[in-house]
């Protein structure tokens, strides 16, 4: 056995703390500390014998003064530094009461999570940072054949887009890699799109560089950046966690059951969609998990998971009772 392999594993209760502007609390550690000077996600270790709900909640209390009104889970890590193995159990923090200050001397900041720069973050928290950009909702629109689609027209039509609303930009039956690659290329590339976008990988993964190359010039002309999307044929395809070139972009995949949820843990992916609840339009014959089973699937936290089929704009609170991060869909913004 190795030396690394003899590390104790240090579990750790995290919280992503939102106010009631949507931003995000921050603390720097001390600079005397394990990646000291670095920014984190306040909280600390889990006791013997303790929940992680209730270990969050007694180092937010000892280390910001605050008490801990709702929280639900987010996502798990698990992260080998050279010195120490540690697991994230990360919670989000809706409602609290209290002013949060740094009782133990710790600068705080509360920041937008699209103003958050990844590499203040020890590495451990990089997935916390992705998993806290992502919105609440996700506008599902097709990629047609059509060479003259006019995506202007195409986003005007979902006339319910809700702020910070995403778009996943779905590759539609019949169309090869290359169509898809076009297609998205033009979505890419238009001022008119203002909003970040989640594009379908092929399953031979073959668009990535192609697209990654293109990441520079879109955010030089000042549009939002993109994610990557995965169904279950894509995610089985992958050989490894997630394509090297991707470290630090979300990935999110979709799941139907218990056992995809998992595959999409192992391969690395920040959230996942799981659907149908319940029967939709696109699939009647379908009648869905329910609340109960999807729940029993994100209330794991391993990571955020978005609820999506026969949803309704007013299903969205019942979505986050039942631990969804948000909610997706085709019709949903319509």
């Amino acid at each position: 056995m190795t030396a690394i392999n003899k590390l104790k594993v240090l579990h750790v209760a995290v919280g992503v703390i939102r106010n009631d502007s949507d931003e995000i609390l921050i603390a720097r550690r001390n600079s005397q500390q394990h990646q000291g000077g670095k920014w984190e996600f306040p909280g600390g270790k889990v006791e013997q014998g303790e929940n992680v709900s209730t270990a969050l909640a007694r180092e937010l209390k000892e280390e910001l003064g605050i008490e801990v009104k709702h929280d639900q889970p987010l996502c798990q890590i698990r992260h080998c530094y050279p010195d120490r193995h540690v697991f994230l159990e990360v919670r989000e923090v809706t409602r609290f009461s209290g002013k949060p200050i740094g009782l133990e001397g710790q600068p705080l900041q509360w920041l937008a999570a699209s103003e958050m720069d990844p590499g203040i973050f020890p590495a451990a928290n990089q997935a916390i940072v992705r998993a806290a950009r992502l919105p609440r909702n996700i506008a599902i629109i097709n990629n047609s054949h059509d060479a003259e689609q006019d995506w202007p027209s195409v986003i005007a039509g979902f006339s319910a887009l809700p702020p910070q609303c995403w778009l996943r930009l779905r590759a539609i039956t019949g169309s090869t890699p290359s169509q898809y690659l076009q297609k998205t290329k033009d979505f890419l590339i238009s001022s008119t799109r203002n909003r970040p976008l989640l594009i379908d990988l092929d399953v031979s993964l073959q668009s990535i560089a192609e697209l990654e190359a293109l990441r520079e010039k879109v955010l030089g002309l000042g549009l939002p950046g993109w994610g990557y999307y995965a169904n279950k044929q894509v995610l089985a395809a992958m050989s490894e966690q997630r394509p090297p070139l991707l470290e630090n972009i979300t990935i999110g995949a979709s799941c139907h059951n218990q056992q995809e949820y998992q595959l999409a843990v192992d391969k690395g992916m920040d959230f996942v969609i799981a659907s149908p609840v319940a029967s939709s339009t696109s699939h009647p014959e379908n009648p869905g998990m329910g609340w109960r089973a999807f729940a029993a699937i994100a209330k794991t936290g391993m990571m955020p998971c978005f609820a999506m089929g026969g949803l309704s704009q007013q299903d969205y609170h019942l979505a986050r009772q039942s631990a969804a991060y948000g909610i997706a869909g085709i019709s949903l913004y319509r």
